[in-house]
């Protein structure tokens, strides 16, 4: 016999719920007449099968008293029973009730049939709650608990999945935020050297999809609202000169930056754990009102008090948490970091792996998902350089050219940008972002210094991508 948790039902399931209140009174009396039914496993009841509160409180303490060796009489039980009304119940009942041990069993049978019945009315409230919340993931996780619940033998112990079972049911299609760069939904990592333009490219992203998104740098995206949480920005003001260079939001309630009072996560040094802020429950509460496609932190130190980049367990813990918010958000969370050092001595395909990445591995390794950025250098442009001739070394020095990709894709085909095949791009000098081509936009023409020293660019004969054109 076991004893589940207290389960909290809405109001509105209890209307007009099977129940027998007779039957309930009928195997309590056995058990008060024969406290060592209790440990029959044939009779098999929970404490939960009683829906009147002081039959569940009575045979709680039947069964506390006969763990602790204690004959449960009917004044050993009042004793164990705090509230003087379950007293005064108990005493009634005794005197009124009388059923045969023998027939236990029967009863038993009977209360778990009625339990069952309210129990599936519970479970259909709660699939179809899921159903009506949209969110594919909430019902996977109600129908598994039904599938767990409706086998015996499985509850508190592992549950084993088929493969025969799932390859039975049709492909799915992978979902994307933006086509083959950005999935839906899920965790990940947008990593890259101070001043490398990852929040600009990210920032251009978020307005882009805020204003009704169609295509991102000839990649579809979807439309919805954005979160930023955190973020560099140190004023409004400087929020209002970024959006004038990386795209206006047109469209009210599509963009939102929470100011919130902290970070969402603090450590725990003692316990070795996350702990969740005020901060967080905020940020929570809101996205779930905005039903967000993309909810970005930036950076993740302003999110996270007491991170430690070198400690793998924490940071595989941090990781864990960053994938309960996407999964609360229902939409794609992408944080900002940085990458070590070191790094940026290494080749630009290694530049731009998530391993490159400040800190230990922890954080990348349990997330799925990672996104890179980092500033073209003059001997990724030279001889033996992986973008040999692509650029004059030139052309590096003067211009703000960067390169993107993704490095880790789990559960998701190949990216069109990756580490070793990135996309490139070019942040002119007020700040606006166009995207390279390798093939249009290489030029064999020299650099030109005219007669006040300043370099001049070379007229390309491709054609300019506006990254606003479609706002």
């Amino acid at each position: 016999m076991t004893t589940p948790a207290k389960t909290h039902r809405p109001v509105e399931v209890l209307r007009d719920l099977p129940i027998d209140l007779e039957n309930e009174k009928s195997l309590l009396s056995c058990l008060i007449q024969r406290p060592d039914l209790v440990r029959d496993e044939s009779l098999s009841f929970s404490v939960e099968d009683f829906h009147f509160g002081p039959h569940k409180r009575i045979v709680q303490a039947i069964i506390e008293l006969e763990g602790e060796g204690i004959v449960p009489d009917p004044g050993m039980i009042a004793n164990r029973l705090t509230d003087q009304s379950d007293r005064d119940y108990l005493l009634d009942l005794t005197e009124t009730m009388w059923a045969s041990p023998s027939n236990a069993k029967f009863y038993a049978a009977k209360l778990h049939e009625m339990a069952a019945k309210r129990q599936a009315l519970f479970d259909a409230y709660k699939l179809q709650k899921a159903a009506l919340s949209g969110v594919p993931d909430d019902i996977a996780r109600v129908r598994a608990e039904i599938a767990q619940r409706g086998d015996p033998e499985q509850i508190g112990k592992t549950f084993w999945v088929d493969a025969f079972d799932i390859c039975q049911q049709p492909v799915t299609p992978v979902e994307w935020l933006v086509d083959r760069i950005f999935p839906r939904t899920g965790a990940g990592t947008v990593d890259g050297p101070p001043e490398s333009g990852k929040s600009s490219l990210i920032v251009n992203l978020a307005a882009t999809i805020a204003n009704g998104g169609g295509c991102w740098f000839g990649q579809d995206c979807l439309f919805g609202p954005v979160v930023v949480l955190g973020g560099e920005k140190s004023s409004r003001a400087v929020w209002r000169r970024d959006f004038e260079r990386l795209g206006k939001v047109i469209r009210p309630g599509s963009f939102l930056i929470p100011e919130l009072d902290g970070p969402l996560w603090k450590w725990d040094r003692r316990e070795g754990v996350w702990f969740k802020t005020p901060s967080y429950a905020e940020a929570v509460r809101g996205i779930k009102k905005i039903k967000p496609v993309l909810v970005i932190g930036d950076t993740i130190m302003r999110l996270g008090l007491g991170i430690d980049q070198i400690d793998n367990a924490q940071q595989a813990a941090l990781g864990l948490e960053l994938e309960e918010l996407a999964a609360e958000a229902g939409c794609l969370f992408l944080t900002i970091g940085h990458t070590n050092q070191a790094s940026t001595k290494e080749a630009l395909s290694w530049r731009l792996h998530y391993l490159s990445r400040a800190g230990g591995n922890g954080l990348p390794g349990v997330l799925r998902y990672c996104f890179a950025v980092t500033r073209i250098h003059r001997a990724d442009v030279q001889k033996n350089g992986e973008l040999e001739g692509m650029f004059s070394p030139e052309e590096v020095s003067f211009r703000k050219l960067i390169a993107c990709g993704v490095s880790k894709g789990n559960e998701i085909p190949t990216a069109a940008w990756t580490n070793n095949n990135p996309a490139f791009f070019e942040i002119m000098p007020f700040g606006e972002i166009m995207m390279l081509d390798r093939n249009r936009f290489v030029s064999d023409k020299p650099m030109v210094v005219d007669r006040n020293g300043h370099l001049k660019y070379p007229e390309h004969e491709g054609e300019y991508h506006d990254p606003l054109a479609d706002l």
